[in-house]
This record gives structure tokens, sequence and C-alpha cells, in this order.
């Protein structure tokens, strides 16, 4: 399987040391990358989150654990709801974990990523030509690994 990043410039938010925002934006249309993509509501469930193994991760270094849910148990929170996967945690009482709430509350990190990977048989997406430009659809995510 072929891991893939993917960027939101959306709303990021701290409370306290908790840091609120949403890896997963469904039905909204990307930046261009060369093509536009969206990701289907329907392309990754609660149960699914809740039986995998997702970290958050610093700037995708997975030196970088800011928090981690097994099995949806753990110091990461992920729920799917109408917008997309929004996630919660306690930034860790570490170095990077306070340079990552600096960040947010001055302005400089104001989104979030994830990493993922489609089925392998191709099934998890669609394609088609719009006004010239590619547009891709993910309708299945085989597996989240981090936010």
């Amino acid at each position: 399987m072929n891991k893939e990043i993917r960027n939101y410039q959306g709303s990021l938010a701290v409370e306290n040391r908790n840091v609120i925002g949403y890896a997963i934006v469904f039905d909204s249309e990307s930046v261009d990358m060369g093509f536009i993509e969206t990701i289907s509501r329907s392309a990754i469930t609660q149960e699914q989150i809740d039986n995998s193994d997702i970290f958050a991760f610093y700037n995708h270094n997975d030196e970088e654990v800011l928090a981690r849910s097994v099995n949806g148990v753990g110091s990461l929170k992920l729920t799917v709801d109408e917008v997309g996967v929004k996630y919660e945690f306690e930034a860790p009482k570490t170095q990077r974990g306070d340079e990552l709430l600096e960040h947010i509350k001055r302005g400089e990190l104001f989104g979030s990523s994830f990493g993922f990977s489609l089925p392998i048989d191709g099934s998890g997406e669609r394609w088609e030509k719009r006004d010239g430009k590619y547009h891709r659809t993910i309708t299945k995510i085989e597996r989240l690994y981090e936010i």
C-alpha cells in the first residue's frame, strides 16, 4: 500500500493544553495539487478508526509522538462527525508539546494533515476530468496511519 499525506488548512484550537482540530474534512475540495481531491463522507467510519492504531505525530515525524489511539483508547481521541474526522489530545508536557502549543497560539500553525492509504485494488478512488482539471474522489480509506 502506498501511504499518502494530505494537509487541511483550517482552524486549529487550543484549550488549556488540549489541541482540537479536523484531520479530514469531508466533501470539501482540496487546493490544486495537479488535481483536485475530495474525500467522501463514507470514506472512513468510526468503527474503522476504533479498530486502528493511529498516531498524532509532529510534522509526520515518527520520532515526535504527540498522542496515540489504539483501538479507540489512548491519549488521542478521534471522532467521525458530519464535518469529518475530528481529533483531540492533550499536548504532552515535553519540549515538543510546549513548542506545538506556542506555535498554535501565535497563529503559526493553523492546519492539520493525515497519512492514509487506499485499497490496493484501486477501489477506493474515482477519477474524472471536469473543466480541463482532473478530480479525484476518495471513496474508501483502507488505513489511517497518522494525523
